[in-house]
């Protein structure tokens, strides 16, 4: 097995460990957890099976999954000679960005 196929199934195994933390705790959890904190007291709850927990318990491996379809993005493109890694970039940077600001509105949504 290559190096990188090594660090690739590495990466999603420590990627898929808050998750596997979650499922395994989830049980003794109270129905409210503190999700902010403002002078080391708790000043935000979400419930333990909403939708922030799971985000919160499932960034890794949705970061990762960007990641991964950026390098079948940039391999295809490459392969077809359709694109230059100065083109990557960009469009990298802006699913980073659109998946990021999607998270902070929805936060300041919630707040509402």
């Amino acid at each position: 097995m290559s190096k990188t196929k090594v660090l690739r199934m590495v990466t999603w195994l420590i990627a898929a460990v808050p998750i596997v933390v979650y499922l395994w705790v989830y049980p003794k959890l109270p129905e409210q957890i503190p999700v902010h904190f403002s002078d080391g007291q708790p000043d935000r709850y979400a419930s333990k099976s909403g939708i922030e927990t799971w985000l919160f318990a499932g960034l890794g491996i949705l970061g990762l999954i960007l990641m991964e379809l950026m390098t079948l993005i940039t391999e295809y493109a490459a392969r077809r000679r359709e694109i230059s890694g100065k083109q990557i970039l960009p469009a990298a940077s802006l699913l980073v960005v659109l998946l990021f600001s999607g998270i902070s509105v929805y936060y300041f949504l919630v707040e509402l």
